[in-house]
């Protein structure tokens, strides 16, 4: 049986006659400075995000989730995947409410609660502020980049809290909010297909805990609980049929779970993590502690301790889109593994002699948060032209312009990563070729794509049969040249990264005379 070997440290409160002062000591100090860092570095540019706010328009105007795919007119009769409804409701309400600005606060918060979540499961294992903090940074500095409006940031908030309530469970035998599974499940299947992940954590954790138990000493109480959170589980599983899909609903991510190694290849996210970058070197560094520390431990680690970490470091090495959950597994195991070695016992002696500032502490927190918020704010205006420029850069503003200025319609060739920004700019009127559901289209298919795309044998057989009337596409796209040297198409706009190529059709004939912008 596995024993709770720790107890919370509870951090000395300050005097109560400092009010409103004490609520920023350090810790919050540095979430609100990394909320400001992440506010003032986000840039609306993600592709899936566009078509996730014209989805939450959709869904509220038509008060119903739709039956089939309504932005693609190859794939319009697909079933529509359900899973991100709820996300996309309130992805479009912000927007109302509160526009682009709005868009990026909901990023920005949610990206510092899962931070901040797995920073006070880390804290209560640890004691140590300062240990556990550097540990949460750690998550947020490889996951900073990956902070999009996307339903990914309620995976990791959801993850986030699942880690905190079982942390509690083993390590302080705190049952108390075990209840929360159940109604979380249910918000995370209506947010997020990775919902999934919820439920292989829990059945994970109580197995490992199962055979933890079963290996040792009898303890009735311990059984109680255990037995507690396998009912609880078991509650929240059976809790994701309320979908819009029902039972049908578990079966939506499946595709993702089982994409081609073609796919895997092509989308990025599905692709394993650069190690020449820093994001990924500091993932090896934190991966390489973790056994490290675990070496060094006083006491060994068990199952739990071993197979959670294992099972999400290798899902981690495999694909870059685990990376954040893994980060969030290995904190609070990281802090573990701190807590009975030599690290947190050195931290100890270094800060026991610790002189404190009192009431100075809080009222230095608050000028450095003024000026740092002050700073953010001024430097703004120049942030916003240089996301400005590398939008321009990554999707066809100016050619969508030209598109919807001239009036030009019919079924279009587009870029995949740039499908999401034409969904939500010339849907109803148009739709795509294809954008980033890449589970919905399925390897076979973009498989198809990229030949039309990069012009590989047998392109022209493929484009001709979509009856393509124009082309919003890169410059370097080698269909674009492929078929205005094939002569039945005219290039009608080209700036420095897209072009406009439309048929030689009547309809298009006083636009083909013209000379091109």
């Amino acid at each position: 049986m596995h024993e709770p070997t720790f107890t919370a440290v509870a951090p000395s409160a300050p005097a109560t006659r400092l009010g409103a002062l004490r609520l920023l000591d350090l810790p919050h100090l540095a979430f609100a400075v990394l909320f400001f860092w992440l506010l003032f570095r986000i840039e609306l540019n993600d592709p899936d995000y566009f078509w996730h706010l014209k989805a939450g328009e959709y869904i509220a105007a038509h008060m119903a989730v739709p039956s089939g795919d309504p932005f693609s007119y190859t794939f319009q009769s697909q079933p529509w995947a359900p899973s991100e409804w709820l996300f996309e409701i309130g992805l479009y309400g912000v927007f109302a409410f509160l526009g682009t600005t709005g868009i990026k606060v909901l990023t920005a918060f949610l990206g510092v609660l899962s931070t901040y979540i797995v920073y006070r499961a880390a804290n209560r294992l640890l004691g140590a502020s300062a240990l556990a903090l550097a540990l949460a940074i750690a998550y947020l500095t490889v996951q900073a980049g990956g902070f999009m409006p996307r339903p990914q940031l309620v995976t990791y908030v959801l993850f986030a809290v699942f880690v905190h309530l079982l942390v509690a469970f083993k390590y302080f035998a705190d049952d108390r909010r075990l209840w929360l599974i159940p109604p979380l499940l249910l918000l995370w299947v209506n947010m997020h297909g990775a919902y999934l992940i919820g439920i292989v954590l829990l059945g994970l954790f109580c197995t490992c805990e199962w055979l933890i138990y079963l290996a040792g000493p009898v303890n009735p109480a311990h059984r109680r609980r255990l037995l507690k959170l396998s009912l609880i589980a078991a509650g929240g599983a059976l809790a994701t049929v309320i979908n819009p899909a029902c039972v049908g609903g578990w079966l939506f991510p499946l595709p993702v779970l089982n994409s081609n190694d073609f796919a895997l290849r092509f989308i990025a996210e599905f692709q394993s993590l650069n190690f020449h970058h820093f994001d990924g070197k500091l993932y090896l560094v934190l991966a390489f502690g973790f056994f490290l520390a675990s070496i060094y431990r006083q006491t060994k680690p068990d199952l739990t301790e071993i197979a959670l970490p294992l099972f999400f470091l290798f899902a981690g090495f495999v694909s870059v889109r685990h990376i954040p959950l893994t980060m969030l597994i290995l904190v609070p195991f990281v802090a573990v593994a701190l807590r009975d070695g030599p690290v947190q016992r050195f931290y100890g002696r270094l800060t026991g002699s610790g002189k404190q500032l009192g009431k100075a502490e809080y009222v230095l927190n608050w000028v450095l948060l003024c000026v740092i918020g002050m700073t953010f704010y001024l430097l703004n205006p120049t942030q916003q032209a240089n996301a400005q420029v590398r939008l321009n850069a990554l999707m066809p503003v100016k050619a969508v312009e030209f598109v919807k200025s001239h009036g030009i319609t019919g079924r279009i060739l587009n870029e995949y990563h740039q499908g999401g920004y034409l969904i939500y700019h010339l849907y109803p009127q148009q739709q795509v070729f294809i954008d980033g559901r890449s589970s919905m289209y399925g390897g076979e298919f973009i498989k198809e794509f990229i030949k039309i795309r990069h012009g590989a044998p047998g392109w022209d057989k493929a484009f001709d049969q979509y009856a393509i009337d124009y082309l919003i596409v890169r410059r370097d796209a080698p269909v674009r040249d492929l078929l205005l040297a094939r002569g039945d198409f005219k290039l009608v706009y080209d700036d420095e990264t897209s072009s406009v190529v439309v048929r030689k059709l009547p309809r298009f004939e006083r636009l083909a005379e013209q000379k091109v912008e």
